[in-house]
């Protein structure tokens, strides 16, 4: 029996932020990384919201987004595994 895959949509993909905080979410980063090969960094350094669009081709497989933000003097990668 073949394993059942969920691919992503092809298409428009939106990445919409807002910081109510005010702090510009510590200069967020969002890392779109699209079958291992392509990366897309979407960066929050200012402002109280941005929108940002990317193309999802029909022939991509596999899609990871990935925010990181700086905190303090370093930086922060949610579950990075450690």
């Amino acid at each position: 029996m073949d394993a059942i895959r969920d691919v992503p949509a092809s298409g428009t993909w939106t990445v919409d932020m807002q910081d109510s905080f005010g702090d510009v979410c510590n200069g967020g980063t969002h890392l779109v990384t699209l079958d291992v090969e392509t990366e897309i960094e979407i960066e929050f350094l200012d402002g109280a919201e941005k929108t940002e669009t990317f193309e999802v081709l029909s022939s991509t497989e596999t899609i990871s987004i990935v925010h990181s933000w700086i905190l303090g003097f370093g930086s922060y990668f949610p579950n990075n595994g450690s």
